[in-house]
């Protein structure tokens, strides 16, 4: 009887070779850290050096602190669609500093570098969690569409905290003392149980065809602005330096409180719902409304304490 040997194709063989190195692979999921992401490359398609470039759907998780050199270095570059990227509690962190004396924060120095990036801003459904993005000399994440960021801390970035493409998902995040917007996406976010706070463009931002629900926004510039057809409800919105909530055309803004913010309480342009909110001793009006819109059930306290510019009233105010 002749017995034929099994043959493995080459690169099966070398991506079990690649799982059983330094890096290290667990029921599947692939595992970065600093060493091979200096010294051996971590994953199958990556060289030794930063960035780690992930280049195949998966799941990726991280063993260790990952230190960035300096302001222009990307820790984990993404190259595939369909990946999640597990922080496992561990920062990634660069060399920037931002600070502030009560105003909007300064950072520096300034780079090109990230925690995670998609350099084209293209790659679909690209999950991060868990972890902690801090003192980048850009953007700390930075992704395309339909991306998901839960339990995350961008802080100290010098863009923005977050920036995602269109129909993105935040949840329970902290986005704190980036020198841009916070939590930056395009058309069709859900922003849920985020908080926001000393940064120095928006806390929350969206185009359009957006939800905002039950974040904490605080000392941004304004608290959450959506541009258009937007759902903005059970929020808090205080101390920013512009705006508390501010919309363009369209924005249903219902149940929210917006407090000492040194601008405009709720500010909306055309065509809003603002209802059962509660605006408390904000500087200039409590809400300040454009043609079409619709006002009921506000309770207004402080400040100039109106409404004002073509709207209709109904219900106490």
């Amino acid at each position: 009887m002749t017995h034929r040997r099994s043959r493995i194709p080459l690169a099966v063989a070398l991506a079990l070779a690649w799982n059983a190195s330094s890096a290290g692979a667990r029921d599947g999921v692939l595992e970065i850290n600093q060493v091979c992401a200096e010294s051996t490359g971590c994953v199958p398609g990556d060289a030794p050096g930063f960035p780690v470039t992930l280049s195949a759907p998966g799941s990726y998780t991280l063993t260790s602190v990952l230190q960035l050199p300096d302001e222009n270095t990307v820790g984990i570059e993404v190259q595939a669609d369909y990946l999640t990227i597990d922080l496992n509690g561990f920062p990634i962190l660069g060399t920037t500093v931002c600070t502030t004396s009560g105003g909007a924060p300064s950072c520096g120095p300034l780079g090109t570098g990230g925690g995670i990036v998609d350099p084209t801003q293209s790659r679909a459904g690209v999950e991060v969690r868990n972890g902690v993005v801090a003192r980048t000399g850009g953007v700390g994440i930075q992704l395309g569409p339909r991306c998901s960021i839960e339990w995350m801390r961008v802080i100290s970035n010098g863009s923005h905290g977050v920036q995602c493409g269109d129909d993105a998902r935040f949840a329970d995040n902290v986005a704190h003392l980036n020198g841009g917007t916070g939590l930056d996406a395009v058309v069709g976010a859900t922003f849920v149980r985020n908080v926001a706070t000393d940064n120095a463009s928006q806390g929350l931002h969206a185009t359009h065809r957006t939800v905002v629900l039950e974040n904490v926004v605080a000392r941004n510039e304004n608290g959450i602005l959506v541009d258009d057809a937007g759902s903005v409800v059970r929020n808090v919105a205080s101390e920013n330096r512009n705006d508390g909530i501010e919309g363009d055309h369209g924005v249903s803004v219902i149940g929210n409180l917006t407090m000492d913010n040194n601008g405009h309480g709720v500010r909306c342009k055309d065509g809003c719902q603002i209802t059962r909110n509660v605006a408390y001793d904000n500087t200039f009006q409590q809400l300040k409304l454009g043609l079409d819109s619709i006002y009921s059930w506000n309770v207004l306290v402080g400040g100039t304490g109106d409404a004002s510019g073509g709207v209709t009233g109904t219900g106490n105010n």
